[in-house]
């Protein structure tokens, strides 16, 4: 049972098409925080 459940997923994708940073939650309110997403978001935008 909870196997059919959906899993929030969250991913950056850098602007050469490549996945700097995926994220799938266990459960559905299992999500990274918004602080977490936008560190990540900086991280990939940096050279």
């Amino acid at each position: 049972m909870g196997e059919d459940i959906a899993r929030p997923a969250s991913f950056v994708i850098t602007q050469e098409g490549k996945v700097a940073y995926g994220y799938v939650g266990a459960n559905p309110v299992d999500r990274p925080t918004v602080d977490d997403l936008i560190e990540q978001v900086k991280r990939a935008a940096s050279p």
